[in-house]
Parts: C-alpha cells; structure tokens; sequence
C-alpha cells in the first residue's frame, strides 16, 4: 500500500512513499509554480538514495484530481524533517499558491505528532508563514533561525553598464591577472551541458574542486563517497532535462578553474566550483566567475544565485542576500514541549560555547 488518504479541507490530501508514481505530476507542478530545482523528484529522489533515512513521505495535494501541492518529509510521526542537508541549498513547498501552502503545513503539523523541522526555508516565502499561522493557531511554539544567507544578482540591463557599477580595483585587478596568465598560455572558457563525455568532464571538474583546502577539510565532493555518487546522479538527471552547466577555465586544455550548476526557470544556480591552487595567484575562479556573470547577462538569464554563504568573493559582485531559515514547530503535548524546552536551552547555551573554546584556542 503505497498510498494513505486524509482528508483536507481545500482539497484532497495523500501520503505517497513512491515518488516514481507521481514525478511527471510533480514536476509539472514545479514549472508551474516556478519552484526551485532543489524540490523537484528528481533532486529528492537523488538526494534520499545517498542520504535518507527513516521513511520518506510525500504529502500530496489534490485539486479536482490534479496536483496542487507537493511537500517531501522524512522521519517517523514524532519528529517530522525536511529532507536536507549540508548539500541542499534551499528547501520549500510546491505549491501553486499560497492556500495550497497553507493545507500542506496543516497536513504536515496533522502528521508530526511531537515535532516538525523544515530546514533551509527562504524567510520571506509561503512557507514560514503558512507554517507558523497553522501551528500558532494550534497551539505549537514555532522558532525560527536563519542558518544561510545566499548571495544573489538580478541581471538587468546589459554587461558594460553592471560593470560600470563594480569597484574599479576588481576590474582592474582582474585584468592585470589575466593578463599574466594568458602570458602563460592558450586561455580558453567553455560551459557543456553534459550531454556528451558527462563522465570525463566531471572527473575533471571533481578533480579541481578537490584541489586544495577542500580537500584538508573534507568538504569536496569527492570527499566522501554519498556525496560523489549524489552530485553524479543529480549531473546525470540535469543534464537529461538540458538543466546541467559544467564551466571550465582552461590554459592550453587543462582545467584550471571548475563551476558545477544547474540552469533552469531564468536562474543560473552555482552549486559547487574550485580551482588549482597552484596557479592562485592569477585567480582562475575569480575570472571564471566574471566569465559567467558575463555569459549569464547575454544569455538573457534573470538571476545569478551564487547560493551558500555570503562570503566575500560573492560579495565583491552583488550585495543583495536572502535569508534562509531552520523552521520547528512544537506540539503543545508533554513531549512537544519537552522538546522545545531542550531546544531552546541548547540554542542559549550554544553562544557561551563558542566563546568558552574561542578562549581556549587562544591560550
């Protein structure tokens, strides 16, 4: 049985545990409701073979038999989670509007029984509000904290006038370095869809990322065996939708800067990228960058989202920044509120740790 019904008040709401059943419904949906690759099937679906556990548990809702909305879960019927990670650069709903957002946390809530989680939620989209109106209006304590806030750039206009809005020493200095490393060579840059030698350009691209720092601390995609096959599964499905953009800067063939990302609904997403650390100092992932932003605004895209972190490379391109939350809501039971009180204890607590071995590093 791989379908339970419940009913809903807007619509009708279902458990599906076999995404396959529904991926064309669900994708579909997804365009229509111009949702982010990170919660279409096939995304989940790689990201659940490498990382899940538990049960996983699509919330499903239905509209005169078409599907309206669509939130992932996994977890058992106490504690209720998103299905993210450290890999996963947004989470939400895939709702067509906003009621349709409001009847998937009210179904969500109706099914966690002591908890619910959504992680990597943007601060300002349906979702925080449908959740936490539901769970107030329930009784639920709701906390919210951000965790992330990704870079993004609007591209508008045309390429000469945004340069003309960046500071003249980036400019310049890319130049300069350019310069100097066509010096050393042929400098060439290409981006593929990956339709073609998909596997010998990501090992190529998986040996760039590796290069250097991410490679100390672990955090390359090669790093860890779950996270190779994951991003090699999701280049396999986007490049099967014409979603996929593997960049390379090369000097005489060889790749000497590396962007994985994935191009789809007018949004370049940047998802990994790396350069060789030899050649630091001319800069290949910084000109790689401008050759994207570059491309990005002839191409006719509408965002360049940088994703991660704000960190200062980004920065020097876009000041804009959304907020990305971890989302819980507790139940008003024992357990609910047991639960919260030990939450909200070691998030107080979790400051005065982080000075305690700042201090300590520093004797």
């Amino acid at each position: 049985m791989t379908l339970t019904r419940i009913a809903g008040t807007a619509g009708t709401i279902a458990i599906e545990r076999e995404p396959g059943r529904i991926a064309d419904e669900w994708d579909e949906l997804a365009s229509r409701a111009r949702a982010v690759p990170f919660v279409r099937p096939g995304w989940i679906a790689a990201w659940w073979d490498e990382f899940g556990q538990g049960a996983l548990e699509i919330l499903t809702l239905r509209r005169g038999g078409r599907l309206a909305g669509v939130l992932p879960l996994s977890g058992d019927h106490t504690w209720l989670r998103s299905p993210t990670n450290d890999q996963t650069p947004e989470f939400g709903f895939v709702a067509e509007d906003a009621a349709a957002a409001d009847e998937l946390a009210a179904a969500a809530l109706d099914r966690a029984r002591r908890r619910l989680t959504l992680s990597f939620v943007d601060a300002s989209g349906w979702e925080l509000a449908a959740l936490r109106d539901r769970a107030e209006a329930r009784g639920y304590r709701v906390l919210a904290r951000p965790v992330v806030r990704p870079p993004y750039l609007v591209v508008d206009g045309d390429w000469e006038a945004f340069q003309d809005r960046l500071a003249g020493r980036l400019l310049r200095d890319l130049r300069r370095r350019r310069r100097r490393l066509e010096d050393e060579g042929v400098l060439t840059f290409e981006v593929t869809d990956g339709t073609t030698n998909l596997e010998d350009l990501l090992e190529d691209g998986f040996r760039v990322e590796t290069s250097g720092w991410k490679a100390a601390q672990q955090t390359a995609i090669v790093s860890r065996p779950e996270t190779r096959r994951f991003f090699t599964e999701v280049a396999r499905w986007a490049a099967g939708r014409g979603w996929l953009r593997l960049a390379f800067l090369r000097l005489d063939g060889r790749a000497l800067a590396f962007q994985f990302g994935l191009e789809e609904g007018g949004a370049y997403y940047f998802l990994k990228g790396g350069y060789e650390t030899e050649f630091h100092r001319f800069a290949p992932g910084k000109l790689l960058v401008q050759e994207m932003l570059e491309r990005a605004f002839s191409s006719g895209l509408e965002r360049f989202e940088f994703l991660g972190q704000p960190e200062s490379w980004k920065l020097e391109w876009t000041d804009d920044v959304r907020v990305l939350v971890v989302v819980d809501a507790f139940a008003p039971s024992l357990a609910g509120r047991a639960d919260w009180a030990a939450h909200s204890l070691r998030n107080s607590l979790a400051p005065l740790a982080r000075r305690v071995r700042a201090r300590a590093r520093s004797r």
